[in-house]
């Protein structure tokens, strides 16, 4: 009886000395698992609205930056129109042993040539996160996996200090 009256003591006064002292911040972000061997990125765009995400990004605190590139790009940036599938935005990254070499992120007109610029914006700026090596991740922040959330519901349309704190963390 005696120790287990001292076992639970021993729990409550732990668990209030965790709340005096407080725990540390958690981040929201989470890797996709790759990451560009340079943080030079250089990249083409083929067609849609992406320069402004771009801007965002290189003006972000971030020790990455997008290069404009015709010849030696390792990211395609491009549009495509398919109202049958679910997706306003989707990345394809080629990735070996934790390395990018390659990336490929498209908006879908079908839904985003509808979209305010902001709105848009929060749609390129998201798979650009991929393209750098964020994963999806829940509450408002842009890497919310669905423009509807990320966008209508918490008004997110550019990098927030999660998302530079993961950056930051993975290069």
């Amino acid at each position: 009886m005696r120790r287990a009256l001292w076992a639970i003591l021993s729990t409550v006064a732990l668990a209030v000395g965790l709340l005096a002292v407080g725990s540390p911040p958690a981040s929201a972000w989470t890797s996709n698992g790759c990451t560009w061997e340079s943080t030079t990125i250089r990249y083409n765009i083929s067609s849609g609205s992406w320069a402004t995400a771009v801007a965002q990004w290189n003006a972000a605190a971030v020790p990455t930056y997008f290069d404009y590139s015709t010849s030696s790009a390792r990211v395609g940036l491009g549009t495509a129109n398919n109202s049958s599938v679910s997706w306003d935005g989707l990345t394809g990254l080629t990735c070996s042993g934790g390395t990018t070499t390659y990336a490929t992120a498209v908006i879908n007109g079908a839904y985003t040539d509808s979209y305010s610029n902001y709105k848009l914006r929060s749609v390129t700026a998201h798979e650009l996160g991929h393209v750098l090596g964020l994963d999806e991740t829940s509450g408002c922040r842009l890497m919310h996996p669905t423009t509807e959330v990320r966008y209508s519901s918490c008004g997110i349309s550019s990098p927030g200090s999660d998302e530079v704190n993961g950056i930051n963390a993975l290069y």
